[in-house]
């Protein structure tokens, strides 16, 4: 919102700029950074040219791809997470916030972090937002190259983007001190101009702007709620899914297991009819066997039966034999001996 001011000789009205933060992804010259992308800063007077990168940007960038950095900053960005960081109502101690960001770490990432050294990055970072912003605030208005500013800004606070969306939206950090610029671009929905009031006091407009701040701040967090609710639907649809194919698994299972038994229960019928068989030709041939022992007793039978019978034959035979002797002998004495004996 703009503000027309007259002089008192009545000479045109001007328009006096209101001063918002700067977005270097408007810049048309920008060039491309490494995932992040700063706010774009006010141009600059010649005289006092942005800090460049000092020597010790090797070592910030060691500090900024360490492993861990990535969950770390994620933690730190969050608007629920920085509120509760923040906070003192909540009830919680600090080493427990140190606790929650380094198992939130570990959990994401795989590194163990210590308190110590947990307190130790916020600190860090925090200093090198503080660096980064301190850039926009000592240039002013001019015609500073923007391009240059941006490097000197990122070599700085790799992140500056997203530390700056929460910071600005918390009055526990400083806020960004009030300059008017000839050029200003509003382009990005987080960052809304600062309105001047009916009365053109800068209190109102401070107010103003940590109100539509904290607007800003319900909405990230209404959209971040909404993005949970999806993650939640999505873990849940999953997780549907998961229980689906897990029943499909089990009744593919029993169903596999009942053929598996009705086939188990067909083999050992089977197997039992074959035992049966088996079974069968050996009393087979055992009662083939034991005719054969029969047939072979019989026959013994009959040729013991044929000379018993010879036997018998020849005892009549002798017997008669003997009959006949006796009836000769008998005769013999009735003839011979009997007549004799009478004579004398």
């Amino acid at each position: 919102m703009k503000r027309k001011h007259q002089d008192g000789q009545g000479q045109q009205p001007t328009i006096t700029p209101i001063h918002v933060a700067p977005s270097i992804a408007t810049h048309s010259q920008a060039q491309p950074t490494p995932s992040h992308t700063p706010f774009a800063p006010i141009q600059h007077p010649a005289s006092q040219p942005p800090e460049q990168p000092t020597q010790n940007a090797a070592t910030t960038s060691q500090f900024w791809s360490s492993p861990g950095m990535d969950a770390f900053v994620d933690w730190m960005t969050n608007p629920h997470n920085y509120a509760k960081f923040n906070n003192k109502k909540t009830g919680k101690k600090m080493v427990a916030i140190y606790d929650e960001i380094a198992n939130y770490v570990s959990s994401k990432q795989g590194v163990a972090w210590t308190r110590e050294q947990v307190k130790s990055k916020i600190q860090y970072c925090e200093e090198k937002y503080d660096s980064a912003r301190a850039l926009t605030n000592a240039t002013g208005g001019g015609g500073t190259d923007e391009t240059t500013l941006c490097a000197s800004m990122l070599a700085i606070c790799p992140y500056y983007d997203r530390f700056d969306a929460i910071y600005r939206g918390s009055l526990i950090k400083n806020p960004l001190p009030m300059r008017h610029s000839k050029e200003d671009i509003i382009t990005r929905p987080p960052i809304i101009p600062e309105a001047l009031t009916d009365s053109g006091s800068r209190h109102d407009t401070k107010r103003a702007r940590y109100s539509k701040d904290s607007e800003i701040l319900k909405i990230l967090e209404c959209l971040e709620s909404i993005q949970q609710a999806a993650q939640n639907a999505q873990a849940q649809d999953m997780s549907m899914a998961a229980r689906y194919i897990e029943r499909e698994r089990t009744s593919n299972d029993l169903l596999a297991r009942r053929q598996r038994t009705q086939e188990d229960m067909f083999n050992r019928r089977l197997q039992d009819l074959l035992d049966e068989k088996e079974d069968f030709k050996r009393q087979k041939e055992d009662f083939k066997k034991e005719k054969e022992y029969f047939m072979k007793e019989k026959e013994s039978f009959m040729k013991q039966r044929e000379l018993f019978q010879k036997e018998v034959e020849a005892f009549w035979e002798q017997r008669d034999a003997l009959f006949g002797q006796n009836i000769a002998m008998k005769t013999l004495l009735e003839t011979i001996v009997v007549p004799r004996i009478q004579t004398k």
